[in-house]
């Protein structure tokens, strides 16, 4: 049997301070146009493919801990952190609405739909694939968001949302730290950063607006960081994996620490 070279290209792109190679396969080198239809046929394997990559025994442990993690939250803080939003409310005032309005779903889509249109308007086959990185792990975690909400429709601090109910987990917080999980995969900490500070920070105007306890916030952030690191991850490296391992703080103690390796 004859032996053929399968001709690949690559490019470089910035993936937490180090440069990572992409490499096309055959039939989808650079050079041949971005397209949509060309893009759907994929759209449901790569779906797939990208779920099965999150939910691996390493994430599922990750986030059974933040799950058990969320629940004594519940228990011990959620009622303490009620009371005192409802004491002082709505204490950032316009800002809380406007950190919502960045959080919702209606404000996010178009965002994410808006960099695939640019990838395939420049022909830019780098945004191109963060951008599909980015629609698959937004849907992933839309989807696991909804179905959590679904299994436990918990009660919201007031009832202006939802009627009060399918308060856990926060679909903001899910959301925003997915997204920001994605671009700190591609683009390293100096966009990571400010993605997760601003993720961070809608979160946090969920409780200040009464819309979300605590735990909410807590375990949508916590699974929002997983998915997003994991599709990314396995998109760019083929391993997606987030591990818990030993820490021991620098001021004495023992604790759990996430391990993202690079």
């Amino acid at each position: 049997m004859r032996n053929t070279l399968i001709p690949e290209a690559r490019y470089p792109t910035f993936h937490s301070n180090e440069v990572v190679e992409h490499i096309y396969p055959q039939d989808d080198p650079p050079c041949e146009p971005l397209r949509l239809k060309r893009d759907l046929p994929r759209a449901w394997c790569r779906l797939r493919d990208d779920t099965l990559a999150v939910y691996v025994p390493d994430n599922l442990l990750t986030l059974a801990l933040v799950g058990a993690a969320s629940a004594t939250v519940r228990e011990r803080l959620d009622d303490d952190v009620r009371r005192d939003a409802a004491m002082h409310p709505e204490r950032w005032g316009v800002g809380s609405d406007i950190l919502g309005v960045i959080g919702a779903a209606e404000s996010q889509v178009p965002v994410v739909l808006g960099v695939y249109a640019l990838s395939l308007q420049q022909q830019d086959h780098e945004l191109h694939d963060f951008s599909a990185t980015l629609t698959s792990a937004f849907t992933i975690n839309g989807l696991s968001t909804l179905l959590v909400k679904g299994v436990t429709d918990t009660e919201r601090p007031s009832s202006n949302f939802n009627n009060g109910r399918w308060g856990f987990p926060s679909y903001h917080a899910s959301s925003s730290f997915a997204i920001a999980g994605v671009m700190d995969e591609y683009f390293g900490h100096r966009v990571g950063f400010p993605a997760y500070v601003l993720s961070g920070l809608i979160g946090w105007s969920r409780i200040d607006a009464r819309d979300h306890d605590l735990s909410d916030v807590v375990f949508g952030s916590a699974m929002g960081f997983v998915i997003g690191k994991s599709v990314a991850k396995h998109e760019l490296t083929g391993d997606s994996r987030v591990r818990l391992v030993p820490w021991t703080p620098p001021l004495g103690g023992t604790g759990l620490g996430l391990q993202i390796s690079y």
